[in-house]
């Protein structure tokens, strides 16, 4: 912790620091934090690392950013506030948009991740949406999945299946089972005996 902090410092006193050296480093800090159970040091550090201005967000095309805010909302998951969580990953998903675009996996990857606090906080159809955008994103991975061999050279394998299972959770919280009838069955005499 120590050394981040010195890190810090003699970086943000450089008449030429890099914003995005000084987020990568907060980031990171903040990360530690959390890890050790300081969750509240951790989220004033992102509260402190991100801008303030909405319009520089918005606009943003950063990849630390994109990468801050999502793992500020891991944290507000884990302190339960999935709302908060929520519009982090929302931001993180738009800056990730403007990088890769509109129809990049790594979306899908971001989708999966929101659909989760989606469920959290009670909304299983905006899960579904979520489920259903990565699964959309990700109809080229099922084309391979029906081919004649598996594809082995893909950046991150299970998210398909991680896809499918945020579709399931968001299903199962929309339309809850009922519960099963169990009925006994009369063993019946047999005929002829």
């Amino acid at each position: 912790e120590a050394l981040l902090l010195e890190q810090i410092a003699v970086i943000g006193a450089s008449s030429n620091a890099s914003a995005n050296e000084l987020l990568n480093l907060r980031s990171r800090l903040a990360r530690m934090l959390a890890k050790q159970g300081f969750l509240e040091r951790s989220d004033s550090i992102y509260a402190a690392a991100l801008p303030k201005d909405e319009r520089v967000v918005r606009g943003s095309a950063n990849k630390y950013l994109a990468s801050a805010y999502a793992e500020r909302a891991d944290l507000r998951i884990a302190q339960g506030r999935h709302a908060d969580a929520m519009s982090d990953l929302l931001i993180s998903r738009e800056i990730r948009s403007r990088i890769h675009g509109a129809g990049h996996e790594r979306l899908a990857e971001a989708d999966v991740v929101i659909s989760s606090p989606a469920l959290d906080m009670g909304d299983p159809l905006l899960a579904r949406q979520f489920a259903d955008s990565a699964l959309l994103l990700l109809s080229d991975r099922i084309v391979l999945a029906q081919g004649s061999f598996a594809p082995t050279a893909l950046r991150y394998p299970g998210l398909l299946c991680d896809a499918l299972m945020a579709r399931v959770a968001a299903e199962r919280a929309a339309h809850p089972a009922k519960p099963a009838r169990h009925h006994r069955q009369r063993a019946q005499p047999a005929l002829g005996r």
